[in-house]
């Protein structure tokens, strides 16, 4: 064959020319090293979420208001993009936001542009006090490096300029620093505006912001040139000082401090953090984009211990919530020492094998030459050090030895046959050649599918996982091919041979049962028939399981409020549920409890400890039953955004209010279900709206328009942004004239508003408007121009596709209005179809290593006897899964695609054997056992070094408490899928080997019969 012939060729290159050999591997060994300093750290890869988000606000408009002046317009010019999968918004009270799902393959900065433009053509349409809306995107790289909480014995709600001066802009200054938020309400300069003093003056609230806006002003215009010099002309209008904005004329008999009482306030209270039920201040730090996230926050961490050293910040606490560096180089270090020790631990196994520290060096020589070969590949490929590319490459450690051992062991026993050393090397290569490429390319191609098929979020961060595992296999096959041989050939005594005197009662046994197997085919088919057959039972079992790691470490509870209830409402719910919480921190395994109200609601979350007291089931349990009862509020659990076993229906029609009124028919539906549990609306209720309702007739008399009405109202309301004030101690301040500095007009005010008539008399609001009051939608949500609702729940003890069919069956029965429909949630769908991408890429997978083999071995029947390998594996997956009562889970199927490639070398290793060995021997069953037996030591070698290797993998912590992607399943499956592969296989495979040779072999004579037969016919014709 070609294939050997060149194998040979380069194993005999490399022991002609040793020194250029050495060389060639050292260079490349040191251009990985040098890689390992260079290739940067990251916590996960940077990944674009596939999306264009919008936003848009509009502060002091209804929901209602805002859909049908920005929400809707803006709906109708984004849809017509191309890539767009779906649009969906969500409106609230002064905003309103826009999701543009793409296709994965979409170029994010080519739509950005588009959607841009898109929202350009229809600004004329916009209202016009709009200020912006912006089109931006997401990506893993966008999220805080570190997260600070703030703690102090006193109030820090008033000390923003301090915290700014002391705190944050040291922080700023920090190279790779992007931006600091510091969540604190900031002073900003309010000119409030007295009704009465404006009625008195005849003075309009717009007459008063234009001159403001007029005058505050910086512009430069030119240039001015001398004989020696030129000048920068600059005319300059700026305030300087907030007495300046009190004497601003607004005509020539009134004075700003005339008619308003100008102020530094804080800005409106819209939200409060709490940390173990003490009030706290939140302060995010975000890296560049091409900053090293370690270094950025190591920068960060030295500036915070030098900063808190200042005597004026000794009464503040900090506390890290999040530590991306931190997290990092304790992440990397966890598996970097897991990997360590899977090696060392994969040494003492070849060498309790090979008996002889030499040649066990020489085999564990090819697991660090690979890797920093890989570490120089894998920097020039652009990819970053993270968690999915460690995770591949400890991984690949458990693998990297395969080849060599295999070769190992060939050499070993061709040297025991009497070849000198350097024959015994070349042919020991040769005889293996076939074999270990087949088995290097059967893992490679797995993961094409991945590489090359349609792209989703968990495919493109598993691409990580497959680079980082196929770059380390490639190289292995080429240092097996060279560098192992030459160092074997080295260090190979005259007198070298196999030593298998500590196996020899383990190959006599097995010599035994493989010649009783293939003596009893038919019980044996029995066995295995009934052994395939049990995976459906066991996989019901895992479906019936959650593989949830992330709902153990942490819980959200959220609140639904009826009506629209304070702050202080809020705070004081919000504080029942703490007291009750920290009074049983113990007791509930309670690590912390992180809690915020907010203008639209509240939410509380849970960290639990790494040891929990008991089920995590049981203490949610207790937690659900002990939420205080309240007349204006209700608690419920929900887990992350990220969990799987959040899930929602969604109600699809035109009124919100006749979908919020079939949701709330629907939900003592739901939760009657006992797999279902925290139901609830996401719509939070109706809150009351004020309509104002022009008499149109005497507005036209008094020479007032019903325009100018809703400007004067909405300005009032609002308030109005004016350009801002720059000070020496303060920075950048905003001003903001208007009426009521705390959001909200108390209603005797809002009736008394002045309102000019166009001979400039002044009328007061109550005598052009009729006030009504009626509920209104808190939010509204849209889906591809749609309204919708979603209810959502938690699922528990079923499977998705379980609870998917408790719902279609429970939504079927009931009979919805005309021009409303139902749907299960994305999570279904997204679920469903991950499931089925990653089944797809198995089916590829599978289709794939079939035709490598068939072509390397000239054979379509004895990739069957390989493959049977993959189906025992699968059983010992699912199985394994069932008796831990786990859940699979996407990363569990990956392992079970790593599996696929790892499995199969075993019984590569056993055909290409027995096709050496058929020739030679008496029988075919002889040649089999013979085989097999010899054969045996390398699979028990190469199996025992991936399992010990994974082992430090599985009881790491590190992916669990990340809480993005958990990748102990896919330790399980690879470790108990190859275990019971290889056990059983060891018997399969040389009985299915049997089987089908038998049965091209009767084919073949009834073939030759059938000819035989036909000529003689022929003949006689003849």
């Amino acid at each position: 064959m070609k294939q050997a012939k060149s194998i040979k060729n380069l194993t005999a290159l490399a022991l002609k020319r040793p020194v250029t050999c050495f060389m060639l591997m050292l260079s490349m060994i040191v251009a990985g090293l040098m890689s390992s300093k260079l290739i940067p750290l990251d916590s996960w890869p940077a990944v674009n979420a596939p999306a264009v988000f919008v936003r848009a606000s509009y502060p002091g408009s209804t929901p209602e208001e805002i859909e049908r002046l920005i929400t809707k317009p803006l709906e109708e010019a984004l849809a017509t993009m191309g890539g767009v999968n779906s649009v969906t918004s969500r409106t609230s009270s002064g905003w309103t936001s826009l999701t543009l799902q793409m296709k994965f393959s979409t170029d994010l900065n080519v739509a950005i542009l588009e959607a841009r433009e898109k929202v350009d053509l229809v600004r004329h349409l916009l209202p016009e006090d709009l200020q912006r809306v912006d089109v931006m995107k997401f990506s893993t790289q966008d999220m805080p490096v570190v997260e600070l909480t703030l703690l102090s014995e006193k109030s820090l709600n008033r000390d923003y300029e301090f915290l700014e001066n002391n705190l944050k802009m040291p922080l700023e200054r920090i190279p790779g620093v992007g931006r600091v938020e510091l969540y604190l309400r900031q002073p900003r300069i309010w000119v409030k505006l007295d009704p009465d003093k404006l009625a008195m003056h005849r003075v309009d609230i717009q007459q008063v912001t234009r001159v403001l806006q007029e005058a505050n002003f910086l512009k430069s215009v030119g240039e001015v040139h001398t004989d020696d010099y030129r000048y920068a002309v600059t005319p300059q209008g700026q305030y300087r000082d907030i007495e300046d904005i009190r004497a601003q004329r607004i005509n020539e008999r009134v004075k700003l401090s005339d008619i308003a009482n100008v102020h530094y306030a804080l800005s409106e209270r819209q939200w409060q953090r709490r940390v173990d039920g003490q009030p706290a201040v939140g302060l995010d730090i975000f890296r560049e984009s091409d900053s090293n996230v370690v270094d950025v926050a190591k920068r960060i961490r030295e500036t915070l211990d030098e900063v808190m050293q200042k005597p004026q910040l000794q009464h503040i606490d900090i506390q890290y919530d999040r530590d991306d560096g931190n997290s990092v180089e304790v992440s990397i270090s966890s598996l970097l020492k897991a990997g360590a020790i899977g090696a060392v631990l994969s040494f003492f196994v070849l060498w309790f094998f090979l008996r002889n520290l030499k040649l066990t060096g020489v085999v564990v020589l090819a697991v660090p030459v690979s890797l920093s070969i890989s570490l120089a590949i894998i920097y020039f490929m652009g990819f970053s050090l993270n968690m999915l590319t460690l995770i591949g490459l400890i991984i690949a450690i458990g693998l990297l030895i395969d080849n060599s051992v295999v070769v190992c062991e060939s050499i070993l026993q061709q040297r025991a046959q009497g070849d000198s050393g350097k024959a015994a090397v070349i042919e020991g290569v040769d005889k293996v050649s076939t074999a270990i490429l087949s088995a290097t390319l059967t893992t490679v191609v797995i993961f094409l599918p991945l590489l090359m098929g349609d792209k989703n979020f968990l495919t493109v961060m598993l691409q990580q996982v497959a680079v980082s595992i196929c770059v380390p296999l490639l190289v292995s096959l080429l240092v097996a091919k060279t560098l192992i041989p030459l160092c074997m050939y080295r260090v190979l005594p005259d007198n070298a041979g196999a030593n298998e005197s500590g196996s020899d009662k383990v190959q006599q046994k097995y010599r035994k049962a493989l010649n009783w197997g293939l003596s009893h085919p038919k019980r044996v088919g029995a066995f295995f028939l009934i052994m395939f057959t049990s995976v459906m039972l066991a996989k019901s079992m895992v479906d019936k399981s959650s593989s949830d790691a992330q709902s153990q470490k942490r819980q959200q509870i959220f609140y639904e409020f009826k009506g629209e209830p304070d702050l202080d409402k809020k705070l004081a719910f919000l504080q029942e549920i703490e007291t009750y919480l920290l009074e049983n921190k113990q007791s509930l395994g309670i690590k912390k409890v992180y809690s915020g109200v907010y203008q639209r609601g509240a939410w509380t979350s849970i960290r639990f400890v790494e040891d929990l007291p008991r089920p995590i089931e049981d203490i949610k349990e207790d937690i659900r039953n002990n939420f205080p009862e309240s007349a204006y509020a209700k608690a419920s659990l929900q887990r992350e955004a990220g969990s799987r076993t959040a899930v929602s229906v969604y109600l699809f029609g035109r009124s919100t209010a006749k979908l919020n009124e079939l949701a709330e028919q629907l939900i003592p539906v739901i939760e009657a279900h006992p797999h279902f549990t925290d139901v609830k609306n996401s719509a939070e209720g109706d809150v009351y709206e004020m309509q104002l309702v022009v008499d149109r007739q005497r507005a036209m008399q008094l020479g007032v328009s019903t325009q100018e009405i809703a400007t004067k109202i909405g300005n009032a309301m609002r308030g109005l942004n004016l350009k801002t004030l720059r000070t020496l101690d303060k920075g950048e301040v905003e001003i903001i004239a208007g009426y009521y500095e705390q959001g909200a007009i108390p209603m005797e005010e809002l009736k008394s508003l002045p309102v000019m008539e166009s001979n400039g008399a002044i009328l007061t609001l109550q005598q052009l408007v009729e006030i009504e009051t009626r509920p209104a939608p808190r939010t509204i949500s849209r889906r591809d121009r749609q309204t919708q609702i979603s209810i959502e729940m938690n699922i528990q003890d079923v499977s998705h596709e379980e609870a998917a069919k408790s719902l279609n069956e429970m939504m079927n029965a009931i009979t919805l209005p005309r021009g409303y429909s139902w749907g299960l949630g994305p999570k279904f769908a997204e679920q469903d179809e991950s499931m089925k991408d990653m089944a797809f890429n198995m089916m590829i997978a599978l289709f794939l290593i079939f035709m490598i083999m068939a072509a390397l071995f000239e054979s379509l029947l004895l990739p069957i006897a390989i493959l049977s390998s993959i189906g025992l594996g699968f059983v010992g997956v699912y199985w394994t899964f069932a008796l831990l009562g786990m859940g699979l889970g996407e990363t569990g199927m990956l392992g079970m695609l790593v599996l696929m490639g790892i499995v199969v070398n075993n019984g590569i290793v056993l055909i290409d054997q027995i096709n050496r060995f058929k020739g030679s021997a008496e029988h075919l069953q002889q040649a089999i056992v013979d085989a097999c037996s010899t054969r045996l030591r390398p699979i028990l070698m190469t199996v025992a070094t991936t399992v010990i290797g994974m082992l430090p993998v599985l009881f790491d912590s590190s992916s669990a408490d990340s809480g993005v992607l958990d990748y102990k399943p896919m330790a399980i499956a690879i470790i108990g899928g190859l275990i019971f592969s290889t056990i059983t296989s060891l018997a399969f495979v040389p009985y299915c080997y049997y089987l089908l040779y038998r049965l091209g072999q009767g084919s073949s004579n009834r073939l030759a019969e059938a000819r035989a037969y036909a000529n003689q016919k022929l003949s006689k014709l003849s």
